[in-house]
């Protein structure tokens, strides 16, 4: 499974610019498939395991079920960030494909 788009990189509210929790949100559109397609797969708090791509870079990670909005989460690590010269409040066009467990480390 493979999803690409684009969205905003955000910071998560009352943090400052040089806070570690900065979030890009996978839309909602995918919100079910993502779930129901992971759903034996999924690990702690709901989190599904991804190689996410961003300026072509890519790393490991995982994203977050957000229920109040029905969208999941993409974390972006500050190495990430710095790496790609990436701002909060622009957009980018990410790739996520999801981790199955044997591709797991």
């Amino acid at each position: 499974m493979k999803y690409t788009f684009d969205a905003e990189l955000w910071i998560y509210p009352n943090l400052t610019t040089n806070a570690a929790w900065h979030f890009i949100t996978v839309p909602n559109i995918f919100y079910e498939e993502i779930k129901l397609a992971n759903y034996l797969f999924k690990k702690s708090f709901g989190s599904i395991k991804v190689i996410a791509t961003i300026n072509n870079c890519s790393w490991q990670t995982s994203i977050f079920p957000d229920t109040k909005t029905k969208c999941y989460l993409l974390p972006i690590k500050k190495s990430i960030r710095v790496a790609k010269n990436l701002c909060a409040g622009a957009k980018y066009n990410l790739t996520l494909e999801f981790m199955r467990s044997n591709q797991l480390n």
